[in-house]
């Protein structure tokens, strides 16, 4: 059952999302707690005052007042402020959204390799997708880095939703029959609003991931077939851009107002996080001089993390420890060899059986997915893709 499945995954995952329940977790420490928690506090005596959107949040730089809610995806926030409204501190608040952004990456994850998969090769394997839901959450971008050494709750929800939306898109492109059309239409216009509304950049990631994906239908099936499936996508867009009009109206038109293009992220502490993948000597960090810099590689070998609240002396770029990086290659290994495996079976199967069909791309190809993932998200983490963010951070 994939509710046992889904069981198994997340308690193979209590390693990262217990982290939340640590009473010395710290997020006054990270890069980026100390904004969203006095956002999260800010909207809350907004809504207390008017129960309005709001878009000014007056106790912000020195009692001046800024329009912040008017050009941030708000969306966060409000999940933030319907969990106070439970009875939850804003502290707390933001540590159960930080499980749910955990648990909502690995479930999303899980499905949309179990989906596709299952689709193309005929086989409904669990194994595959539980070990892209633990490769998902255990690089360190998507989840460690942006909840525990940032504390970007935005992004992180963000990451969370990206495998939602990414499976919404491949059942518009496949959907059929009136009902199903029209509910997949408005399922991707709904998550895709949600991503938007989440965090802008985290929505151009999706929209390059579904390009992606887009193109992966195009190479296995005629363009007339896909056709009506980017004709369903074109009309969820619409209906997103709709949901979001309230937030992206005014993004839009009122940033001269405030000047939105001199806007420049101090990244000098978030470029001396990024690991020296290779090498004997770590740098020593500019910010700190006087801190631990770390030791070189791409991965930290002691056992457990070192997370930052833990070695008060420890201000090193964030890598997985030895046990993340033991699972995370298990489970790639695990990966490569099922489908290399598969592979090697569906070439058996058409010398064989006269009149097999031969796909464009190798059955098995959709699960390597999960290996791509990680490799990509722990580059994200290196000083190889330092001058993406030096150039494109917000």
């Amino acid at each position: 059952m994939d509710i046992v499945s889904l069981a198994i995954l997340l308690l193979l995952l209590y390693p990262v999302w217990s982290i939340m329940l640590r009473p010395d977790l710290d997020l006054w420490r990270t890069d980026d707690g100390e904004a969203h928690l006095l956002r999260i506090y800010a909207m809350r005596l907004a809504f207390n005052e008017a129960f309005a959107l709001p878009r000014w949040a007056s106790d912000l730089y020195r009692g001046y007042g800024y329009p912040v809610f008017n050009f941030y995806a708000p969306l966060s926030y409000y999940g933030a402020i319907l969990l106070t409204a439970l009875g939850l501190s804003t502290w707390d608040a933001f540590r159960a959204l930080g499980i749910v952004t955990i648990a909502s990456g690995a479930t999303g994850t899980y499905a949309l390799v179990r989906i596709t998969s299952s689709r193309i090769t005929g086989n409904r394997d669990r194994i595959p997708a539980i070990a892209a839901g633990m490769l998902y959450v255990f690089a360190p971008y998507p989840f460690i880095t942006n909840l525990y050494s940032r504390a970007d709750l935005p992004e992180a929800l963000g990451m969370g939703i990206l495998p939602w939306f990414l499976l919404a898109v491949d059942r518009c492109l496949l959907a059929d029959g009136s009902g199903s059309t029209l509910r997949t239409i408005l399922v991707a216009a709904v998550i895709g609003a949600g991503l938007l509304l989440t965090h802008q950049l985290s929505a151009v990631l999706g929209i390059v991931s579904a390009s992606i994906w887009i193109g992966v239908h195009l190479v296995n099936k005629p363009f007339p077939s896909v056709r009506r499936g980017i004709l369903r996508l074109v009309t969820s867009g619409v209906i997103a851009g709709g949901l979001v009009a309230f937030s992206a109206i005014p993004t839009l038109t009122e940033g001269a107002s405030v000047q939105l293009g001199l806007v420049k992220a101090p990244i000098d502490d978030m470029l001396e996080r990024l690991a020296v993948p290779f090498g004997s000597d770590a740098p020593q960090l500019r910010s700190h001089p006087t801190n631990n810099p770390g030791l070189p590689g791409a991965v930290d070998w002691t056992w457990t993390y070192r997370y930052p609240w833990g070695l008060p002396l420890m201000f090193s770029p964030v890598k997985p420890s030895a046990a993340l990086a033991v699972t995370a290659l298990s489970a790639s290994a695990g990966i490569i060899v099922i489908t290399l495996a598969r592979m090697f079976a569906s070439r058996t199967r058409r010398r064989t059986i006269p009149g097999t069909p031969v796909s464009a791309l190798p059955p098995a190809v959709p699960i390597m997915g999960p290996v791509l993932i990680l490799g990509v998200m722990w580059m994200f983490n290196t000083t190889w893709t330092a001058f993406i963010w030096a150039n494109f951070a917000p």
